[in-house]
């Protein structure tokens, strides 16, 4: 079994020197690691209390699992097999989605270990990247581009603070979800270009009142690729999905443009991903694992726009108490395939229920 551990900041501007560490049944070998980090598997035992048997800190390929109860090989930093391929596609020039559930931290803290791999040069020397944010919106543009002007006249000096007050982050109600604080900082140290995902709030709120119909013009639909059916089932799943995350507690009518608005954001976080590709190389997208899927988000709209672009899903999946066979986690499409490439299995945030916020007083 491999945990995967957060990062420990070293210093205010990112540079995140123990990365996502591991933990070996054994002692680690007293080898060179060809990664920037180092086994520790005291201070992983004390921060996430791995059970024997638990499935935290697992790298889970369900393209290809391997057998749940069978000896892993780990490699001298003390990560599986699986976690060393998933470091190969960063480093291969594909597009990887970076799946998280909002406001979970540990999430965000892994994700920055693994965006800032090649800015790390820690694969390919010659690969730039670039990261895309659903975080942050196409008509937050302008703030992006005033903090490059301000960095580049900062020389390179620039902070995860300066970026933040730019995109009026305390306004956000991205600031209220959980401390993003650890991703931003590593982009910012790594100096990874940063691309707005979602759409401008305005077509998005339009999309959800009205149906896409009246959100976009017939080119852009056609443009982003959403004139093209998802199918009855996928359709269907997505009303289901739409329909659980709300509790069941929005009415039947308002959910197809919802569905709709869904489509729109994923289909943008696309075209954003391929641009991104096309300028500045290698790009990775950071999302909820919802824009993730394989079968009906953002990489399906990919495909119908660039079908030979390489795309790795990579999902962060909170562990359940008791839950642990790792095929129970596995999103899949109507036809029962895998959702995803990759799952990293964390601790489960500590929430309230979600539910309960949304039930009628009761009179």
């Amino acid at each position: 079994m491999v945990d995967l551990g957060p990062f420990r900041q070293l210093s205010r501007r990112g540079m995140l020197l123990s990365g996502v560490a591991t933990l070996a049944v054994s002692a680690a070998p007293a080898l060179a690691c060809p990664y920037p980090w180092r086994t520790a598997a005291e201070e992983i035992r004390a921060r996430w209390s791995a059970s024997a048997g638990s499935l935290i800190g697992r790298v889970w390929n369900a393209r290809k699992p391997w057998v749940q109860n069978e000896a892993v090989a780990l490699d001298v930093c003390g990560t599986n097999s699986e976690l060393s391929r998933l470091f190969g596609y960063l480093g291969s020039g594909h597009i990887v989605l970076m799946g998280e559930v909002h406001d979970n931290g540990a999430h965000h803290i892994l994700q920055a270990r693994l965006a800032t791999s090649l800015a790390r040069q820690e694969i390919d020397h010659s690969l730039p990247s670039a990261i895309v944010f659903e975080q942050i919106r196409a008509d937050q543009q302008g703030a992006l581009d005033q903090f490059a002007a301000f960095n580049a006249q900062a020389a390179g000096r620039g902070t995860s603070d300066d970026l933040l007050k730019f995109l009026d982050w305390d306004n956000s109600p991205w600031s209220k979800t959980s401390n993003y604080s650890p991703l931003f900082e590593a982009v910012v140290a790594a100096r990874l270009p940063i691309y707005p995902g979602d759409p401008p709030r305005d077509l998005i709120r339009k999309a959800a009142k009205e149906g896409l119909v009246s959100a976009l013009s017939q080119e852009d639909r056609a443009r982003l690729a959403l004139d093209i059916p998802l199918g009855a089932e996928q359709d269907a799943a997505s009303l289901a999905e739409i329909d659980a995350s709300h509790c069941g507690m929005i009415a039947k009518s308002v959910q197809p443009n919802m569905a709709e608005a869904q489509r729109y954001r994923d289909a943008h976080m696309a075209g954003a991903l391929l641009h991104a590709a096309d300028t500045s190389g290698p790009a990775i997208l950071i999302a909820g694992n919802g824009h993730v899927r394989t079968d009906r988000g953002v990489p399906w709209y990919i495909r119908q726009r660039a079908p030979d672009r390489a795309v790795v899903s990579v999902m962060m999946i909170e562990v359940e108490d008791g839950q642990t066979d790792p095929e129970a986690y596995v999103p899949r499409d109507p036809a029962g395939k895998p959702a995803t490439d990759f799952i990293i299995f964390t601790p489960k945030a500590a929430r309230s229920d979600p539910c309960e916020g949304m039930k009628p007083a009761a009179r």
